[in-house]
């Protein structure tokens, strides 16, 4: 798996010509094995697919997040930006 993430990590950076060092787990699937190889091929940060604000005893390989839409506009984003569900 380490290859793989290093593989599509250099690819990104040679296409979009910046460091590429922050990954969004694919349907917010991993482990700490993925965790791992995710850190040895160089990544700094990783995003779940858990819908809660970030705090600082979340593991920066697991970081929850909000899936934002073209739909969340308004209000809803708002809300979004400024609650704190934990």
């Amino acid at each position: 798996m380490a290859m793989q993430l290093e593989k599509s990590r250099a690819k990104l950076d040679q296409e979009l010509g910046i460091k590429v060092d922050m990954l969004a787990w694919p349907f917010g699937i991993y482990d700490e094995d993925l965790i791992k190889s995710a850190a040895t091929a160089g990544y700094i940060a990783a995003f779940t697919m858990v819908r809660s604000p970030a705090g600082p005893s979340d593991n920066v390989m697991a970081l929850p997040r909000y899936l934002v839409t073209d739909q969340d506009t308004g209000k809803t984003l708002g809300r979004l930006l400024t609650t704190d569900t934990r």
